[in-house]
């Protein structure tokens, strides 16, 4: 269900918030790169597992829109908004020079996914499946202390032990899996 894929998004968005700078410097840090690098490759990463949280969802619509038969009205509404990206592209990219990078894979996943949505919403009678409220709020505020504690406490205080982040990360886990 919907409700599912939005746990397991919140599950990887925490967990990328709360992990994803110590893997990349795991991997690659060291003598090849430095600090700079690292982080500049921790923000991508972030960038793009928004993508991912947009792409997830829209997949699902999509595959709804393709099983009423809208296949051909899905494709066409998906050049009209490659279209739109090729353009928004070509501005972020020009006005913004290489930082413009950070928003072209969301705002294409997001361009997708919403062209998913609206086709299968415009092709069927059906409601849209029911998301339950209080899982998304429970997993805004779990997002929103990971980045609170993430960019807060991380840049004052030099964490070495990573059992309290992979505690942390778990005990997110359970309380979105409730």
């Amino acid at each position: 269900t919907i409700t599912n894929i939005i746990n397991v998004n919140i599950i990887l968005c925490v967990g990328t918030i709360l992990m994803g700078k110590y893997i990349i410097d795991f991997i690659w840090g060291g003598n090849k790169f430095d600090d700079n690098d690292v982080n500049l490759a921790y923000l991508f990463l972030l960038f793009n597992v928004v993508a991912i949280v947009f792409s997830s969802l829209g997949s699902v619509y999509r595959k709804m829109a393709v099983s009423h038969g809208k296949s051909k009205a899905l494709y066409s509404c998906w050049v009209i908004s490659q279209l739109l990206s090729a353009l928004f592209t070509y501005f972020l990219l020009k006005y913004f020079a290489i930082n413009g990078l950070y928003f072209i894979i969301p705002i294409n996943t997001f361009l997708m996914g919403v062209v998913s949505f609206l086709v299968y919403r415009f092709s069927t009678k059906e409601d849209a499946p029911q998301i339950r409220k209080a899982s998304i709020y429970i997993g805004i505020s779990l997002i929103i202390i990971a980045c609170l504690f993430n960019f807060s406490i991380f840049s004052r205080v030099e964490i070495t032990n990573l059992r309290m982040i992979l505690g942390i990360s778990l005990f997110t886990t359970a309380l979105i899996s409730y």
